[in-house]
């Protein structure tokens, strides 16, 4: 029996390790809010039903640089049962990783993603200010000599992933 309890004790440790206190956002947003107003593409074959998020800069589900944009599965019913949905209930700009409020994950703009998403290492990445290539992302700007962070709230995309104003793929190849 006392080794279950220094079990639970090591497990709720390292839990509370894993994710560093945040103070509480002054302010966030409802995810359903962000699902409803932004473009997705719904695809069937009558028992199956994805919705995956369209890149668009400007109202897109997932806008951070960690993971890649293309195929955010906001949604995968079959028979009316939900597999892939927002695993947060708001969004708040400040928020590095994930934080709790109360009862609510709040999820900042980097993890604030969905579905069976991927997150590439940079390519030709320097710790110093400058252009680099995060596949599945596009071109970033890196601001200081501070190594890679896909928390960096400073790093900005420059040129997103052969993605064009209309939403159709280009080749885009960087300088």
């Amino acid at each position: 029996m006392k080794w279950i309890a220094v079990l639970a004790g090591a497990a709720a440790a390292t839990a509370a390790f894993a994710q560093p206190v945040q103070p509480p956002p002054s302010s966030s947003s409802p995810v359903g809010a962000l699902l409803a107003t932004a473009p997705v593409a719904t695809i069937s074959n009558g028992k199956i039903i994805a919705r995956i998020a369209r890149i668009d800069a400007a109202q897109g589900f997932y806008n951070g640089t960690r993971f890649d944009q293309e195929g955010v599965v906001t949604s995968l019913t079959l028979n009316g049962r939900e597999f892939y949905g927002p695993w947060f209930d708001k969004l708040a700009p400040e928020v590095v990783d994930y934080t709790y409020v109360g009862d609510d994950i709040v999820a900042g703009p980097d993890s604030a993603i969905s579905g069976p998403v991927e997150e590439f290492a940079p390519l030709d990445f320097e710790a110093k200010p400058g252009l680099f290539i995060k596949p599945g992302v596009g071109v970033l700007y890196q601001p200081d000599t501070q190594p890679y962070d896909h928390g960096n709230s400073d790093t900005r995309i420059i040129k997103p992933r052969s993605i064009t104003q209309s939403g159709r793929r280009t080749n885009y190849k960087p300088p």
